[in-house]
């Protein structure tokens, strides 16, 4: 990810090994969104063991949660939906952007 335009950019691999981002928007600085997912507040009822399994996550590696969106906070939408993505609040609204 680039932090001036904070984007993610394709990276080209050439013969000699050298590296270079290719300044284009593509599907590729799409992808981090298909990490994303939501759930309904029901599914949270449904499923203790997966809130277990969060509780376990953000206590294990906290440092990582500035990071993501954790689906015990953050978004709260409506209905009591949740979003759990690998994109915190600011990446996933510049991913966003890019898209509108």
């Amino acid at each position: 990810m680039r932090r001036r335009q904070r984007l993610f950019y394709d990276l080209l691999r050439l013969p000699d090994g050298k590296t270079t981002r290719l300044k284009t928007r593509s599907l590729v600085g799409l992808l981090p969104l298909c990490a994303s997912t939501v759930f309904e507040a029901r599914s949270l009822a449904r499923f203790p063991k997966l809130v277990e399994l969060v509780a376990q996550f953000r206590k294990r590696y906290p440092e990582l949660i500035p990071k993501v969106v954790p689906i015990d906070t953050g978004f709260i939408g409506y209905n009591e939906c949740r979003l759990l993505s690998i994109l915190n609040k600011g990446r996933l609204e510049r991913a966003l952007r890019c898209v509108a």
